[in-house]
């Protein structure tokens, strides 16, 4: 990776949905089912367009995507409650599954040295219950959701939030990895010195090379693979 190894990082910062899982469509399910709490039925015209902005601002926290979506503050916790039940019922039926080659990526980064984040917009339950449904929380050191304080992609909250609390010493130690423009945004605003996009996620190959990144790959496999040494294909 361009001389990038585990000698250099030593925190990476990895997105979720996307990055190494599919959500098989349960995100949009959510939306439907937190439009329909406030009496936006699929077929009429604002549920078309509220729906339209959720899928372009997939990128970013739900709870800002709800927010902006809805201006009543008392509307919008209603949608928000329906949201997380209806993530977290499709997490519980096992909707949500690793990319392929996703949990192995986690296990060699870390074999190899470098400590690990996972993050996404994600509500902090939500977050908390996926990873106990996949098992991975003992694969990682830290899970990071956007909260008081800490402000999601394409903010850099989220990754120098995980390099204090891992005790990096440098940001030029630190590599983010995910598969939106928003992701990259963030990581290249935190001076992360490896900004890697997947095309397993949201956003096309095109869309991510529109964003500041060092490297775009395949996969989440292949960025563990760079980071620890092996050769892969590199754009």
């Amino acid at each position: 990776m361009d001389g990038t190894g585990t000698g250099d990082i030593r925190v990476v910062v990895v997105d979720l949905l996307g990055t190494t899982v599919d959500d098989d469509g349960a995100l949009e399910g959510a939306f439907v089912e937190a439009l329909g709490a406030i009496g936006t039925e699929p077929g009429t015209t604002d549920f078309e367009f509220l729906m339209m902005h959720a899928r372009r601002s997939r990128a970013y926290p739900v709870r800002d995507v709800i927010v902006s979506m809805i201006p009543n503050e008392r509307r919008a916790r209603e949608a928000l409650r329906v949201f997380e039940l209806a993530f977290e019922t499709s997490i519980a039926r096992g909707d949500v599954q690793p990319i392929p080659g996703a949990q192995d990526a986690l296990i060699e980064l870390r074999a190899n040295g470098m400590q690990v984040c996972l993050t996404d917009g994600l509500p902090p339950m939500s977050m908390t219950l996926l990873l106990e449904q996949l098992g991975w929380r003992a694969l990682v050191d830290l899970a990071v959701a956007p909260g008081p304080g800490v402000r999601g992609f394409p903010w850099p909250d989220i990754a120098l939030t995980a390099a204090l609390r891992l005790g990096l010493d440098a940001v030029s130690r630190l590599a983010v990895v995910g598969d939106t423009t928003s992701d990259l945004l963030g990581g290249t605003r935190a001076g992360a010195s490896v900004v890697a996009g997947v095309v397993t996620g949201a956003h096309s190959v095109e869309q991510l090379a529109t964003a500041p990144h060092t490297h775009l790959f395949p996969s989440v496999a292949d960025v563990a693979a760079a980071l620890s040494g092996r050769a892969v294909p590199v754009s």
